[in-house]
């Protein structure tokens, strides 16, 4: 480490600085926000998965409760005691006129269902109108949703299956028909075409690769983007879905990361509880951490342009450095040769010492004049500083009046979200008006299917009605999700506005600090500029006792033995100074690698009237090495040394 030059060390030092905050502040980024992306798309995908459940749920609640009513219609309860106590043959009549009847009701229901049946005890169907007015007879006595009514006499959801005939996907609602003792009669069915039910959930779209699907108990896929996997993918059998599957299918409720085909996936997912049906909502783990890739790439980019910037600035910095060090060592070596070679001289006459003595009062006399313009500088650093404190003063009060505007923004923000709130109370009453309104479409259907042709124009009315009913409710449930999300943002733009107003406080107590120090730095200032006037004046007094030295040649002879002590050391120090700024590459080759060199000694001229060398003392050596560094501040890099 010794060996590295001055300019290798600052480099790679400003390096280090520069680039361990941006690597750590660049790694904490990048995990902060793909962390909270992925809880985000999690919440997300999870609410969504809910309300696509809780819908599919409802739109079959409501197809059971009219199979329940109307299996309570007292004309199936009369033609099932008959059935079941004498069988369907010897009631065919009454089992036809029942079936000119079941058009008519077939068609007041509308076109969301396939077929309508009747059955005995045995499963048999022995009245049924199909679409088109086909007469409907088959045997279900092997259908779960028929063994469950039978043994459990309330109304069974069946499985989404395939129709044999349209090849549609729909499901049975089937509802027991009962004797005024409970006993089990046979079944009324409602045969529910349940495309719109699978499109409703597969044409919700997540993001741009996200998508929803429901599967049943089984884990078939009931619902899904692709048709292709209707009733013909099972989700347990696909490889990397074991664990969601198992989820599902039990039942539970919320997110799980996956693999399906290759690519990785995350999803929410919800029960339908009245089916064991199960909605998930799924998107690709690479979308919702896009801008987290974003952001990290960003970081990168910027860090790459950040360090080539600090490179280049360091290397000129150091640069800029390191001539003028090197220049004043070369110029510090040079001038100790010279020193030394002028010390020789003088040592042999004391009219030289005098000449070297006249020079070094033409040499304070340029360091007043030098003396005299730091002055000046200094001065107009003092003014800098007072204006640099009136700034701050301003600038203080700019930040106090932004830090009121935004606790003004924080209270506007906190009077949106009580709006939304109350917005989202306005939603949830239109939703129960519509709940309202769609019982009442049901019931008044159900009086038109007892009148019969009569009530049939009524009939369509009503459904109408219900179907507006239901558009309402789902409108309504959209907005409510819209005003939550939209309450859920303004809370964390709260959040942040309060982020932000604490840190204008900050920058606030920031600035008055500054303000302080800057105040502090203008009073220095005005000392140092007081104290160098001080200094310039006692240069001028030295001036002028150099002059009278002059007259003095012993005393120019002792100082030059003086001026010889501190050459040598002057020419050490200047080689050790190269040495700092190139390292353990310095020119002369005389550096042994410890910052202590081998110099060639430089030789007093000065004799002591006997022609011998005078010896000079250690003490005296020293005291010449501090004097020197008085003289000749190291620090300085912008000085020449032609006095020497």
């Amino acid at each position: 480490m010794k060996n590295l030059s001055l300019s290798f060390k600052l480099i790679s030092g400003g390096i280090a600085l520069a680039l361990i905050p941006l690597i750590a502040i660049g790694l904490f980024s990048v995990m902060k926000t793909g962390s909270a992306l992925e809880k985000n798309a999690q919440t997300s995908a999870e609410t969504t998965a809910k309300d696509l459940a809780l819908i599919v749920q409802e739109n079959l609640t409501q197809e059971a409760k009219i199979s329940s009513t109307l299996a309570a219609d007292a004309r199936f309860q009369s033609i099932a005691q008959k059935v079941a106590a004498d069988g369907s043959e010897k009631h065919q009549d009454e089992i036809t006129a029942l079936y000119n009847d079941l058009k008519g009701q077939y068609a007041a229901l509308g076109s969301q269902y396939q077929g309508i049946f009747l059955s005995d005890i045995n499963g048999v169907i022995y009245t049924g109108v199909l679409e088109g007015g086909k007469e409907y007879k088959s045997n279900i006595a092997s259908r779960d949703y028929f063994q469950k009514t039978k043994t459990e006499k309330r109304t069974v959801i069946g499985d989404m299956v395939r129709a044999k005939s349209t090849g549609k996907l729909v499901v049975v609602i089937c509802s027991p028909l009962l004797s005024p003792d409970n006993e089990f009669l046979g079944t009324f069915g409602l045969v529910l075409k349940a495309d719109y039910l699978s499109s409703m959930v597969a044409s919700h779209k997540f993001g741009q690769t996200g998508y929803a699907y429901m599967v049943n108990s089984e884990g078939t896929v009931l619902a899904h983007p692709n048709p292709e996997y209707l009733l013909e993918l099972n989700m347990k059998t696909i490889k990397g879905m074991e664990d969601i599957a198992g989820k599902m299918l039990d039942g539970d409720e919320g997110v799980e990361p996956y693999i399906f085909k290759g690519t990785p996936k995350i999803a929410g997912f919800a029960p339908v509880k009245l089916t064991g049906w199960s909605v998930g909502v799924t998107q690709d783990r690479n979308e919702f951490l896009g801008a987290a890739h974003t952001i990290r790439n960003v970081i990168l980019i910027a860090g790459g342009v950040f360090i080539a910037l600090v490179l280049i600035g360091l290397f000129v910095w150091v640069r800029s450095i390191s001539r003028p060090f090197r220049s004043i060592a070369l110029s510090l070596e040079s001038g100790a040769q010279q020193v030394a070679s002028a010390s020789g001289e003088l040592s042999g006459a004391s009219q030289s010492m005098a000449e070297g003595a006249s020079e070094q009062a033409a040499a304070l006399e340029e360091t007043s004049s030098s003396m005299e313009e730091l002055a000046s500088m200094t001065r107009h650093n003092a003014d800098n500083a007072n204006q640099a404190r009136v700034l701050m003063e301003t600038t203080t009060e700019i930040v106090k009046q932004s830090d009121q505007s935004m606790q003004q923004m924080n209270s506007a923000m906190q009077d949106i979200s009580a709006s939304g709130q109350e917005i989202g109370k306005i939603i949830k009453t239109i939703d129960e008006i519509a709940f309202q309104t769609n019982l009442l479409a049901l019931n008044a259907a159900v009086e038109a299917a007892r009148a019969g042709e009569a009530g049939s124009g009524f009939a369509v009315v009503a459904d109408e009605v219900r179907n507006l009913a239901m558009r309402a409710a789902e409108a309504a449930g959209n907005t409510a999700g819209l005003i939550e999300g939209t309450i859920a943002k303004i809370g964390q733009g709260t959040e942040i506005v309060n982020q932000v107003d604490q840190a204008f406080r900050q920058l606030t107590e920031s600035s008055s600090k500054v303000g302080e120090l800057i105040n502090e730095i203008a009073a220095a200032s005005q000392e140092q500029a007081d104290g160098i006037s001080q200094v310039n004046q006692a240069v001028t007094q030295m001036d002028q006792v150099v002059q009278k030295n002059a007259a003095g040649a012993e005393e120019s002879a002792a100082s030059s033995e003086q001026m010889s002590g501190q050459a040598e050391m002057l020419y050490g120090m200047a080689e050790d100074l190269l040495f700092l700024v190139e390292g353990g590459n310095s020119g002369n080759g005389n550096g042994n690698g410890n910052g202590t060199h081998q110099r060639q000694p430089v030789k007093s001229g000065r004799v002591n009237g006997q022609g011998k060398t005078k010896a000079i003392p250690a003490n005296t050596l020293a005291k010449g090495k501090k004097k020197a560094e008085l003289i000749i501040p190291l620090e300085t890099a912008s000085g020449d040394f032609e006095d020497f």
